[in-house]
């Protein structure tokens, strides 16, 4: 079934951080809130998706538990789809994994999710490049089920792909992995999970069979990045090399091969280049992202910034107002109608998101060299909102 909403296009991109720290006291109103999109009519892509990949932090979250959604676009030779500009819907199902036995539901007794992506889903910008990271996505409430959260494309609801949630330990074989309903998954092992800064260390990947190795596996493996603050419960997804740096030989991924005989050592994978933060390995099957696993680092004890004109105090500021940025502006809109087809505003909040990324990126050409200068320009786009309002 699809529904019949007109998609938005008027969409303001998810922040990659959800630490809440000291900044204008009405930002924290709205650090439980969604985004609320305008109807209007969405984009079209460029006519090449052929699959989704789908990935989340936590595949088997408590109940009333938020998890991320990852969505990857992809075209027939399984590449990113850069340029994919079309809106993706979403569809909740209940049932049992084991019996893949699934009953469509849009009822608040089993889940919660934005009323916006409910209605319009999520329409893909340029600025997504083929991958977009929707945090604070859904939460389950009935613990008695398993849970299915199906993606699908809204010019073309034959290209789908679902992923898999157990809900509080539904999922007997979960260990430190996230299994399909099959019980293949990947396990995760490494040599130092408490390494220092800028040391490498080794990840071993073993596919399995429940808990028995799958020595005929021959899928294709990939990786994602996660960290998390000291003082923080959340996962952010990162790309950036200011987290963490990784073997460029396994950027595409790796292939299994019959001489793995389902296990493969990773040596030197990746280091991790902040203290104080938790980081996720995530590593799954890019044609099954239902064949996943992930290791948990823990690096570094003393506080350090590398932001040339930042303060660890104000790059930490930063980090909070763009955590919180995404519900605030969701929260204003869905109160105020009058902000929701104002170009300047959202100019100028589009212009301060890419600004913020550049701080937190300690992008060498940034467009704020100071934190003065940051936030006046943040000063500037909350008084004209504002005053619009």
């Amino acid at each position: 079934m699809r529904y019949n909403e007109v998609a938005p296009t008027d969409r303001e991109d998810k922040p990659s951080s959800n630490s809440e720290r000291t900044y204008p006291q009405w930002v924290y109103d709205f650090n439980n809130e969604q985004r609320t999109d305008d109807n209007v009519t969405n984009s079209t892509s460029n006519g090449d998706l052929n699959n989704f990949v789908l990935t989340t932090d936590d595949s088997s979250p408590s109940s009333y538990q938020y998890v991320d959604l990852n969505i990857k676009a992809r075209d027939s030779s399984n590449s990113t789809l850069t340029d994919f500009s079309d809106t993706v819907k979403f569809k909740v199902y209940y049932g049992n994994a084991d019996t893949s036995s699934w009953t469509l539901t849009t009822s608040s007794s089993y889940y919660a999710m934005a009323s916006d992506y409910n209605s319009y889903g999520y329409d893909f910008s340029s600025s997504d490049d083929g991958y977009a990271t929707i945090s604070n996505f859904i939460e389950f409430k009935n613990i008695n089920y398993d849970y299915k959260v199906r993606v699908y494309d809204v010019n073309d609801s034959s290209i789908y792909k679902d992923i898999i949630f157990y809900v509080n330990g539904n999922n007997n074989n979960n260990n430190n992995n996230n299994n399909n309903s099959n019980g293949n998954n990947l396990y995760i092992t490494t040599d130092d999970s408490t390494p220092t800064t800028s040391q490498y260390v080794d990840l071993t990947v073993k596919a399995r069979d429940n808990t028995s190795t799958d020595t005929t596996y021959r899928g294709t493996v990939q990786f994602e990045v996660y960290y998390q603050a000291s003082n923080s419960s959340l996962w952010t997804l990162t790309t950036s090399s200011t987290y963490y740096t990784m073997n460029s030989s396994y950027a595409d991924g790796y292939t299994f091969t019959s001489s793995n005989n389902g296990q493969k050592v990773f040596s030197n994978l990746i280091k991790f280049n902040r203290n104080n933060y938790s980081y996720k390995v995530l590593v799954y099957d890019e044609n099954d992202e239902s064949i996943q696993g992930y290791k948990t680092f823990d690096v570094g004890t003393t506080s350090t910034n590398n932001i040339n004109g930042f303060t660890s105090t104000q790059i930490n500021t930063v980090e909070s107002i763009y955590s919180a940025r995404d519900a605030m502006i969701s929260s204003l809109r869905s109160i105020y109608s009058s902000l929701r087809n104002n170009t300047t505003r959202q100019n100028m909040s589009n212009n301060l998101r890419i600004a913020m990324q550049e701080i937190i990126d300690n992008n060498t050409n940034k467009t704020y060299n100071n934190f003065n200068d940051f936030y006046n320009a943040w000063l500037d786009w909350y008084r004209y909102t504002i005053s619009i309002r």
